[in-house]
């Protein structure tokens, strides 16, 4: 972003912040990237919540929320985005992009397996210890506390898993209330073989266009 462009974004977070009461230079060094489109080099701004919601409508840039983290929130997120929207130099109408987990395997039993490898990396990361993601086996096998079965739980529940047609149907319904302009999907699992299936079967779900896989992943 150019640095008169940023002095202007630095000065509306402050602005924002003072009429809201909140730390501005807090919410901004632990921003997230919002998307930018049409060649524009891409503008930080805070994470996602109603806050960024309000900044990027505020500053008339595309919002990116990230739904892998609370897809129950999606689309008041993006309601709040459009309602508040100003128009810029940036964008002349709103424009979201909604990012969601996804494990789809070619069975439910296969697709929560993989889906419980990845969040009990998320626990593990939670809790203070490196975040290794364990093997399907090894998550299954583990013992957990009655707090790590919530943590557990919690982060399952974010993930849009299971057959192929279970995901697709999931996202339509989410893409339905929220209406983003654009959805990113994030496979999660164990192996990049089985985040690669993941991605192909939802793609031939919802008839995509085919694109080879790099040789190191098959």
């Amino acid at each position: 972003m150019p640095l008169v462009g940023a002095r202007r974004g630095a000065q509306c977070v402050e602005e924002l912040a003072t009429r809201q009461g909140g730390d501005a230079v807090g919410e901004v060094e632990r921003g997230a990237v919002l998307s930018a489109r049409h060649g524009r080099t891409a503008a930080r701004g805070p994470r996602s919540s109603g806050y960024s919601a309000r900044l990027a409508a505020h500053l008339g840039l595309p919002f990116a929320f990230a739904a892998h983290l609370s897809p129950g929130h999606v689309a008041a997120a993006l309601q709040l985005y459009r309602d508040r929207f100003t128009p810029a130099a940036v964008l002349a109408e709103p424009y979201a992009l909604a990012n969601f987990a996804v494990m789809a395997a070619d069975d439910e039993h296969e697709a929560l397996r993989q889906t419980h490898s990845y969040t009990h990396s998320m626990m593990r990361m939670l809790h203070g210890r490196s975040y290794l993601v364990p093997t399907p086996d090894e998550a299954a096998s583990y013992s957990c506390t009655a707090s790590e079965q919530q943590v557990l739980g919690r982060w399952t529940n974010s993930v849009l898993h299971g057959t192929p047609d279970q995901v697709t149907a999931h996202l339509n319904r989410l893409h339905e209330a929220a209406r983003p302009d654009e959805i990113m999907i994030a496979s999660v699992g164990h192996t990049p073989q089985a985040l690669l299936h993941s991605t192909e079967l939802i793609a031939d779900a919802c008839i995509l266009p085919t694109t080879p896989a790099p040789a190191s992943v098959r």
